[in-house]
């Protein structure tokens, strides 16, 4: 189930984390707007958060004090309470307006945080719709020509995160750690950097982050990245792959001028795989477009033959 929730809502300063999430509690008992009533207990939203109807004392006086906070700033209504019963007009909670903003989160990864051992989850349930208010909807990822999916990474700074939460960045850092272990987001992390050539200073590409379940895309946007930006081991590995294909398009005139004896066994045998590697490279291409002058590219494999220590794809598949 997907808790929509209205960002004038979760950032308002006059709401507590009990306010917060004594809302999210609520707002998973709404199904749709043609709801706007409900008889709530403090017991039926313990529920909703923890999956037990075994909450402690102090649990219920805090849902109690949130409950009042909703009440308190408008956001909900009171209509009548009877005995531990409360019956409330929600209408409110809805989003109705296209300017409004909102964040998405699940109930069961609501349920999955206030099921969370020996850690604050009030707060943690804070940082996490925060977290995920700060995944992009502008940002459209795609795998392929076909596959493509946006609000799936979030790339914010701890600062940023710091600034929008609230929280410090000793409790950010906490919290991310147990939302991962927890397997409620999911972080590729970059080892690179930016080298500004003009200055020399070096800044570090940020983390990209998202829910578990689009790791592909988190993945595949971190990789893009670094290809957009030109960052230090991507171009230093590029640069390092055409230096080895130079060299090795080299040995290979070597080896075709008959100066074989000049390499060892390993060296002939990484020229005999770039050789047929560039050599499908070229069919597939004059294939694929047309085009035979690709064919002309092709090099002679004959003369791999004499090394009887090469294994060939005939070899490779016996």
């Amino acid at each position: 189930m997907q808790l929509w929730l209205r960002e004038d809502i979760y950032k308002d300063s006059n709401l507590s984390v009990y306010g917060l999430t004594t809302y999210c509690a609520i707002r998973s008992l709404i199904p749709n707007e043609e709801i706007s009533t409900l008889v709530v207990t403090l017991e039926i939203l313990s529920y909703q958060l923890t999956g037990s109807l075994k909450s402690s004392r102090r649990f219920y006086e805090t849902l109690k004090i949130g409950l009042d906070e909703l009440i308190e700033n408008k956001i909900i209504t009171q209509v009548e309470e009877y005995k531990k019963h409360y019956l409330l007009n929600c209408e409110n909670l809805f989003i109705t307006e296209d300017n409004q903003y909102f964040t998405i989160i699940t109930f069961e990864e609501m349920r999955k945080i206030f099921q969370t051992e020996n850690v604050n989850s009030f707060l943690l349930l804070k940082y996490f719709i925060f977290l995920i208010d700060s995944i992009s909807s502008s940002i459209d990822v795609y795998l392929d020509a076909f596959q493509h999916k946006n609000r799936v990474v979030g790339k914010m700074t701890f600062n940023y995160l710091m600034k929008v939460s609230g929280l410090s960045r000793k409790s950010i850092i906490d919290y991310t750690k147990v939302l991962e272990n927890r397997e409620l987001i999911y972080i590729n992390r970059s080892d690179d950097f930016l080298l500004n050539e003009e200055n020399g200073e070096i800044s570090r590409l940020p983390n990209i982050y998202g829910r578990p379940e689009d790791k592909l895309y988190i993945d595949k946007y971190a990789e893009n990245q670094k290809d957009y930006y030109g960052s230090y081991r991507k171009v230093a590995t590029n640069i390092q792959n055409a230096n080895t294909k130079r060299r090795l398009a080299q040995i290979y005139i070597q080896l075709l001028n008959g100066n074989g004896e000049k390499y060892n066994k390993e060296e002939i045998s990484d020229v005999y795989a770039y050789v047929i590697s560039e050599n499908k490279k070229y069919e597939n291409l004059a294939a694929k477009q047309n085009d035979h002058s690709y064919l002309e590219k092709i090099r002679r494999v004959d003369i791999f033959d004499k090394y009887n220590f090469i294994r060939k794809d005939d070899d490779i598949h016996d």
